[in-house]
């Protein structure tokens, strides 16, 4: 069986990314599913977004991407993204997972003062409070919890295939 590798984000804003991470994933010859590329099935009796959760829990590992940009809240308090990663997190799905390096330098100062009048409107950011629980929440988790800053595209599709080598190499040592 051919692996699928689901790739998790924001789509307009990180579409540099998302190409980088498709490059591989086709360079190493297995299936990337993305949904700007049809790769999601929506004829289904559920929501899109359901069918996008429904969809993460058809693959064999994840790829997650965290940028500037949260994503529109959903009824539920998160993102579709924020969702996907919770979805393959609650099916122990192996989740790979990148974050722009910029977002990271945000982070450190957030850390610092995260009650700051500055972050409830910060330049570029549309809910930096949800996307820097975001981060602590992929930290801190009980497994799959690295999180990789990313520069460049070209950085992020060469990271992309040593992670998925590493991973395929601990499996089969297994």
């Amino acid at each position: 069986m051919i692996p699928n590798i689901f790739v998790g984000s924001t789509i307009d804003d990180l579409r540099y990314l998302r190409d980088a991470v498709r490059d591989a994933i086709v360079d190493l010859e297995y299936n990337p599913i993305m949904s700007e590329y049809g790769e999601v099935g929506y004829i289904s009796p559920t929501s899109a977004v359901e069918s996008c959760y429904r969809t993460v829990r058809q693959c064999q590992l994840a790829i997650l991407i965290i940028g500037k940009r949260y994503g529109n809240v959903d009824k539920d308090g998160f993102s579709i993204t924020h969702r996907e990663f919770l979805t393959a997190k609650e099916n122990r799905i192996p989740t790979i997972a990148f974050v722009e390096s910029k977002v990271v330098h945000h982070k450190e100062v957030y850390d610092v003062e995260p009650n700051a009048p500055v972050w409830n409107n910060f330049p570029g950011m549309d809910h930096p409070h949800k996307t820097f629980a975001l981060i602590d929440e992929v930290r801190n988790s009980e497994i799959f919890n690295g999180l990789i800053p990313i520069r460049s595209a070209g950085e992020m599709k060469q990271l992309v295939k040593v992670q998925i080598a590493d991973f395929v190499g601990e499996s089969l040592a297994t």
